[in-house]
This record gives structure tokens, sequence and C-alpha cells, in this order.
């Protein structure tokens, strides 16, 4: 393995080596006082807590979509599934009526995309700042699944979970 270190550290060398975490694709969706339903797409999504059930998204503090879970502090996270690229990009336009042409329906009133390989419905907990971002912690209200693969991102490209050999190797919760 090559490894290269940066003689300086920016925004550029951040992204650069933020881009070589591999993870999963989702929609945050939510809707704003108005009624209007916003979304965009964002890696930034992790499992928090099992007992109370969390998740945790991180959301720009310019974005419509922040905004709106602001206003309703309610969300949902819609897990992508492979072969969803097109969703994926198109939530990540600036298109204002992004749910117009994508199929939909509501749980709690938030929009969960027809077809996501997994969503999660989640009532704002706590809204912690992050530079740029903000935190959000939500309390898990409903979820689903559907069978699938995910959609897969890293270093600025989509791909897809190749099967391999499996381990039998233990569980990580509590593993130390």
């Amino acid at each position: 393995m090559t490894e290269s270190a940066f003689d300086t550290v920016g925004p550029a060398e951040f992204k650069k080596v933020a881009g070589r975490w591999a993870s999963g694709c989702a929609v945050i969706s939510s809707v704003g006082s108005d009624g209007h339903f916003h979304g965009v797409t964002m890696s930034a999504v992790t499992s928090l807590s099992l007992d109370p059930m969390q998740f945790l998204v991180c959301l720009a503090h310019s974005s419509r979509t922040f905004t709106a879970v602001t206003e309703s502090q309610r969300f949902a996270i819609n897990m992508l599934a492979a072969g969803q690229q097109d969703l994926a990009m198109h939530f990540a336009s600036r298109h204002d009526d992004k749910f117009d042409s994508v199929p939909h329906v509501l749980h709690d009133k938030v929009p969960v995309i027809s077809g996501a390989l997994g969503y999660v419905v989640c009532k704002a907990a706590r809204i912690l700042d992050g530079g740029d971002h903000a935190i959000i912690i939500g309390d898990v209200a409903h979820l689903g699944i559907s069978e699938g693969e995910p959609l897969l991102y890293y270093a600025g490209r989509f791909g897809h979970f190749v099967h391999g050999a499996r381990t039998s190797a233990p569980a990580l919760a509590g593993a130390d």
C-alpha cells in the first residue's frame, strides 16, 4: 500500500481523505412547516443506540432539508439499494420539488421512498452543532426493510457489494 501525506490540511485534502471512507447512500427526507417535502442524499448516517433506539444524521446548516427537520422535528432515513444511483443523484441536486416524480408513502407525515432498501422514521431528540453541519440524533418511531443489496459510495463513485467469503467472526458490539 502506498501512503501519501499532504503538506497542507485544507478542505480539498479533507475531502480526499473523507472520501476514502466507504459508506452506504441514503436520502434524508422531511416535511417543512408549509407541508413541502424536502430530501437530500448523504452518507453521514449511522445507528447510534439500541436503548433507546436512535440514529444519527449530519445535515448542512444551509440545507433546506435541515430547515424542514428543525420545523417538523421529524425525518426519515431512506437507505438506497444498488441500482438507485439515479435517485441518489436526483436528491443531490438543487431541484425544488424533488418528490414530485419519486414514488413515496408517508409515515408520520414524512415521505419514505418506495423501493428503498430500508427506512427509519425518527423524531428529532437532539440537534447539536458540528461546524457547518448539524448533528441530529433521532429517536426511532417506525422502520422497515426490503430485500436487496446496498448502494455504496467510495471516492466520489457509486458501487455495489461484492459477495465474498463469509466469516464466522463474532459480533463487534461490546467486543472490547
